[in-house]
């Protein structure tokens, strides 16, 4: 198990933090409306103790999450809030979002693109800073209540590591106000090489 310098947590804080700058930035281009994203809170967390971080675990979420390798092996997930999910959902296809735990295909088809762009965001950041190519799988899509996705996610991981990157993110357009959360789970051969390199 890695053990975590100061220095290795501010490596991972700063992936963090150009991710959430590509990510605003594709979103706004994507949903042709102005967001403002305040600072990322970046933390290194034990497995065990991230559906405690996300705000209201009970609440309903959107959950995207993909499997990456290549020349690096490890899991991104983003969950977005439902006030996050019904705003995108609607911006995009023009109808309000009724029930995110009921989305019509076309509805989750939306979430899924949009998942698939923000963590694309993030995986784009880190091969540049890496010069590494890396190969995404298909969108896995889930929606239940937040500690909900973020169990069904850890059980689809492939890494044995014990802690991981947890990004926490809020959104602003206007009035309203939305949450999302990046999951960042690297195997333990993947984080060794990323801090070895960024080190």
């Amino acid at each position: 198990m890695t053990k975590y310098t100061a220095e290795n947590q501010d490596i991972l804080r700063e992936i963090g933090n150009i991710g959430g700058g590509h990510a605003v930035t594709s979103l706004s281009q994507m949903l042709n409306s102005e967001l403002d994203l305040a600072v990322p809170e970046c933390k290194i967390v034990a497995q065990h103790s991230v559906k405690e971080l996300v705000m209201n675990p009970l609440s309903l979420y959107a959950g995207v999450s993909m499997h990456l390798e290549g020349n690096m092996d490890f899991m991104l997930a983003l969950l977005l809030n439902k006030e996050f999910s019904s705003f995108i959902v609607e911006k995009l296809t023009g109808e309000p979002l009724i029930d995110v735990e009921h989305m019509d295909d076309m509805q989750k088809s939306v979430i899924c693109e949009i998942g698939n762009i923000m963590c694309n965001s993030y995986v784009t950041a880190f091969a540049a800073l890496m010069n590494k190519e890396i190969k995404i799988s298909v969108p896995y899509m889930k929606v239940d209540t937040g500690e909900k996705v973020v169990a069904d996610f850890m059980k689809q991981s492939p890494s044995t590591a014990k802690d991981m990157l947890f990004v926490s993110n809020t959104f602003f357009q206007k009035d309203k106000k939305m949450a999302s959360y990046i999951l960042f789970h690297p195997t333990d051969t993947s984080l060794q090489d990323i801090l070895a390199h960024l080190g």
